[in-house]
């Protein structure tokens, strides 16, 4: 499950090269398929599916042990084939906070996973962008969060929701990169010996 295109994610490295010539904070961009399979959500409906079936058999063909088992059978099915594999379905069964919480836990292991938190200032910046969950998280490391206002990420987050919706993602990741680099190179300007701490390139993961 992809957002960016090829020649979105070029322009995303492109934008994130150039604002690195001129701060040192570090940008990370990662798009994550999903933050978890969700499998949990595809078999409880199945078994409330399996239990509903299984109630209209025993209405419907009460002394038919047959027709029984075969409701359960394909009440577990469709839990499995159709909620567990057609993501719209799935989207709308799985609760908000489980997706809202398996997010937080992946943005937090890709921020450390990619070293994030090793830069020599501080200043490592990822948006991840959860494909799935529909979901946009944007995090700074301790030193450039010391710097910016306690909404600056939210308001960067918000833009990048819009760009979504209006079906502009790429655009609008590559302008938010670009446009945030005026206010970090006031804290974080590039230093005689300054390199590139982090891979440029979009973080494509499951």
């Amino acid at each position: 499950m992809k957002l960016l295109t090829d020649s979105e994610r070029a322009e995303i490295t492109m934008a994130i090269k150039d604002a690195e010539t001129q701060t040192s904070c570090e940008f990370v961009v990662a798009e994550i398929s999903h933050c978890d399979d969700y499998n949990s959500t595809a078999l409880l409906w199945g078994i409330i599916l399996a239990l509903i079936a299984e109630f209209a058999a025993l209405v419907l063909y009460p002394n038919s042990t047959l027709k029984l088992v075969a409701g359960e059978f394909i009440g577990l099915l469709i839990g499995f084939l159709v909620i567990g594999r057609i993501p719209s379905i799935k989207r709308l069964l799985v609760p908000k906070s489980k997706m809202r919480n398996e997010v937080h836990y992946r943005a937090e292991a890709e921020f450390y996973q990619r070293g994030l938190y090793k830069t020599r200032e501080e200043n490592g910046i990822l948006i991840m962008l959860a494909v799935f969950e529909r979901i946009v998280v944007v995090m700074g490391d301790k030193g450039v969060n010391s710097k910016v206002a306690p909404d600056y990420w939210e308001t960067m987050k918000g833009k990048i929701i819009n760009g979504i919706k209006q079906k502009q993602t790429g655009k609008i990741v590559a302008e938010v990169i670009k446009s945030s680099t005026d206010e970090l190179k006031k804290y974080f300007p590039v230093k005689p010996g300054d390199k590139n701490e982090l891979p440029n390139e979009i973080i494509t993961n499951k």
